[in-house]
């Protein structure tokens, strides 16, 4: 039986994946969610963003760039949780963000309060 659903969840910047989630790779979490896509269509792929990381405006656009790319079908952006956190996206940085995601056309988009843990 196929999966209906598969959720994976990455940090909006790849450079910032050696220091926090050791042994992972953006890169490789994508080529993976694009292989689910392929061969288990269809399958609805859900990806959680985590911000708050260090990440800039711009690494978060180009995270759902990337997400969409794979054929994500909805993406939650997920502010990581003290200590994990560093700094939380600003109101404007976030609709910022949410204005270009919805260009990309998701069938989901939506900002979660705060996410307790964010490891891929």
């Amino acid at each position: 039986m196929n999966p209906v659903l598969v959720h994976h969840a990455v940090a909006a910047a790849p450079r910032l994946y050696a220091k926090l989630f050791p042994g992972a790779d953006y890169v490789r979490s994508l080529e993976v969610l694009r292989i689910v896509k392929e061969e288990f269509e269809p399958v609805r792929l859900r990806v959680t963003i985590c911000l708050g990381l260090g990440e800039t405006k711009d690494e978060i656009v180009a995270a759902l760039a990337d997400v969409k790319s794979v054929r994500a079908d909805e993406v939650l952006l997920a502010v990581a949780e003290p200590p994990m956190r560093k700094a939380a996206p600003s109101a404007e940085v976030l609709e910022k963000v949410l204005a270009v995601g919805r260009k990309l056309v998701f069938a989901r988009l939506e900002v979660l309060p705060v996410l307790r843990s964010c490891a891929p």
